[in-house]
């Protein structure tokens, strides 16, 4: 699958995209296994004292959630990196860059029933911009219809506007607000500038998404916060990451590429754009 002209256009309009049964049923099914595995041992071994190692354990009650999990190839887990490679979602990626794409970061969020996360209206970023940057969403579980899914001010990404001063519009009905349901197995990508929020899960469920943002190579090398042997080294790892799908030899790059020194540099991004005024009324 191939992404259209006018998906992409409908894409730069709104500010995201769904792509329906993105995800093979059996690396979605080993995916999930995979986190249950990680799930497993971050609570047996980790000490709650609220973020350990990059992850974000949150608690309520007498149970403990893992909310977050960043870094998530610090994981010894190849199935999120093949995950990073898989064809269509490099097919989707490369239609939307227009050239070499750069996976900044990967994560992990998790919402439960019970652990009272709401996301509130923010942006991933507030940039200038002078080529697409976008998070890519790979849900491993349904997020359905007022239980969490996700929702989005279409077309907030064009807008100068603060998230505080569109979110005054969208509560004076001036804006209007979509519900992006997804099922397991589906991607959305959104523009890091597109106005989104998450409200909790309140049904027997969870939802576990891993998280994926792009930059064009053009953009990181012109942006002072990637240096450039940081760059090389992520260029080195979609290439590692899609060589898994590959049928052909390793080049000597792939046999190389080391996951344990993935996080060896340390890069400070953009912020979030939220708004903490209190609501109107």
């Amino acid at each position: 699958m191939t992404i259209s002209s006018k998906q992409l256009a409908t894409f730069d309009r709104r500010g995201y995209l769904v792509l329906k049964d993105a995800i093979p049923t059996s690396l979605l099914r080993d995916l999930r296994q995979s986190y249950d595995t990680i799930q497993q041992q971050l609570l047996e071994n980790a000490q709650f004292d609220g973020l350990v190692n990059n992850v974000a354990i949150l608690h309520q009650g007498n149970q403990n959630f893992i909310s977050r999990i960043d870094n998530l190839f610090s994981f010894d887990i190849p199935l999120f990196v093949k995950l990073l490679g898989l064809p269509l979602l490099q097919q989707a990626v490369q239609a939307l860059v227009e050239g070499d794409a750069i996976p900044i970061y990967e994560s992990l969020l998790i919402k439960h029933k019970g652990d009272n996360q709401n996301i509130d209206w923010h942006r991933d970023m507030n940039h200038q911009r002078d080529s697409r940057i976008f998070t890519v969403g790979v849900y491993l579980d349904d997020s359905k219809s007022q239980q969490g899914a996700l929702q989005v001010i279409p077309h907030s990404h064009l807008s100068p506007d603060s998230v505080c001063e569109i979110t005054r519009r969208w509560q004076q009905g001036d804006l209007t607000s979509a519900e992006v349901t997804t099922e397991a197995g589906d991607i959305v990508i959104h523009d890091v500038m597109l106005v989104h929020s998450s409200p909790p899960i309140n049904e027997e469920a969870r939802r576990r998404t891993v998280y994926f943002e792009f930059r064009s190579l053009e953009h990181t090398q012109a942006n002072p916060l990637f240096s450039a042997s940081w760059i090389q080294q992520r260029q080195e790892l979609n290439r590692y990451a899609c060589h898994l799908w590959s049928q052909s030899p390793a080049s000597t790059t792939d046999n190389e590429f080391k996951l344990q020194d993935l996080y060896k540099q340390q890069v400070r991004y953009e912020s979030a754009e939220y708004c903490f005024e209190p609501p109107l009324g």
